[in-house]
C-alpha cells in the first residue's frame, strides 16, 4: 500500500515537473517571437522615415497614418 502511494506521488513530481518546463518554453518562445516583431516594426518605421525623407527632398508627400508604420502610400 505504501509503495502505490509513493509510486503516485513521484507520477505526480514528474507530471509536474513536465508541465512547469513546458510552460517555461512556451514563454521563451513568445519573448522571442515579441522580440522579432518588436524588430520587424523598428525595421518599417526606420524605412517609412527614409521614404518621407526622400519624397519631401523631391518635392512629394507622404501619407500615412499617424499610427501605423509602413511607406505604403506615397502621393506625389
Amino acid at each position: 500500500m505504501k509503495m502505490k502511494k509513493k509510486m503516485m506521488k513521484k507520477k505526480k513530481k514528474m507530471k509536474k515537473k513536465k508541465k512547469e518546463e513546458e510552460e517555461e518554453e512556451e514563454e521563451e518562445e513568445k519573448k522571442k517571437r515579441r522580440k522579432e516583431e518588436e524588430k520587424k516594426k523598428e525595421g518599417q518605421c526606420e524605412v517609412q522615415g527614409l521614404v518621407q525623407q526622400v519624397s519631401l527632398q523631391h518635392g512629394l508627400t507622404a501619407v500615412t497614418p499617424m499610427h501605423f508604420c509602413s511607406p505604403f502610400s506615397i502621393v506625389g
